[in-house]
């Protein structure tokens, strides 16, 4: 692994099929090349189970990297009371809270490329971006067009923003700010299969990004869920209690409406954080928003989404 790190899809592939066991080895390879170029400079970026495994590996070799936190305000409370178990962890927070980066930028929802597509079409001067927005790029995959069955959400008659700025205001910038404040570079627990956007990631950068904007380590970017799974198991590590619900894959924001279209993640908080859940209908007033979407958010029956505007 040099420099470049440019992973083809069939590299991925096979790399993803390798045993855990290997993939362990890899990972400590990957974090030992990055704590080396950086002069121990490092940390890991910890919240849920995945960058738990993460810090478990890198503390097996360097148990002085700290672990760094970012307390948006909208974490879990058992992800909170995990985090305080940690030795060696440091909270920061962000400027803004969750409602003050929806009021100004909009709502995540659906997913970061829907956010950001529908955003740009409602706002746009480009007609060449709206072009590709609407229709695709030049290619053959139509890459950047933004799918019909989310055109609505691009429409002056949406009663609401959506954006893909939320993370970057209460995730990305409190880290972009440690890190320039200790110099200190990140190693993240995001794996390629998570989303479109961090598959793209690794592809481009492998396991270690040195050379981009924000140098950034994702040792585990070839693992998979069940991976982490059997990592969890086999070195009956602990993790937060919410992971004791096997429905709980994933946890983040309780707020955030990226992915809830297809993982009932609303009718799982009602489930298990009734508090939570009535907070974000009541207070944060999302009731309206997800059912303008068609997402679900009391019980798994499909809701119909409003379908206005750009619905042609």
């Amino acid at each position: 692994m040099g420099m470049t790190n440019e992973v083809s899809p069939a590299e991925l592939s096979d790399r993803q099929s390798l045993s855990l066991e290997y993939k362990i080895k890899w990972s400590l390879e990957s974090i030992r090349k990055w704590y080396e170029y950086w002069d121990g400079d490092v940390y890991v970026s910890v919240s849920g189970r995945d960058s738990c495994v993460l810090l478990d590996i890198a503390w097996s070799k360097y148990p002085s990297i700290p672990a760094v936190f970012c307390d948006t305000g909208m974490e879990f409370p058992e992800i909170r009371a995990h985090v305080r178990t940690l030795e060696n962890v440091i909270i920061i927070r962000p400027d803004m809270t969750y409602i003050q980066a929806v009021q100004k930028y909009g709502w995540p929802l659906i997913s970061k490329e829907v956010s950001q597509y529908a955003s740009e079409l409602r706002h746009t001067n480009s007609e060449k971006l709206r072009h590709k927005r609407l229709y695709g790029a030049n290619n053959k995959r139509k890459s950047g067009k933004l799918a019909k069955k989310w055109l609505f959400l691009a429409s002056e008659e949406c009663p609401f923003e959506v954006s893909d700025k939320c993370c970057d205001v209460l995730k990305k910038r409190p880290f972009i700010k440690y890190e320039r404040e200790t110099g200190r570079k990140a190693m993240t627990g995001e794996m390629a299969e998570d989303s479109s956007r961090r598959y793209q990631h690794y592809l481009s950068n492998g396991c270690n990004a040195f050379q981009t904007n924000r140098p950034i380590s994702r040792p585990l970017g070839f693992w998979t869920h069940g991976d982490v799974l059997q990592y969890v198991e086999e070195k009956n590590l602990p993790v937060a209690k919410i992971y004791d619900n096997p429905e709980q894959e994933h946890t983040g924001c309780f707020g955030c409406g990226i992915g809830a279209h297809k993982n009932n993640k609303f009718v799982l908080l009602k489930q298990t954080h009734p508090q939570l859940w009535t907070y974000c209908m009541d207070k944060l007033g999302m009731r309206e928003v997800l059912r303008h979407c068609g997402i679900p958010y009391e019980d798994r029956q499909l809701v119909l989404p409003v379908m206005n505007g750009y619905d042609k």
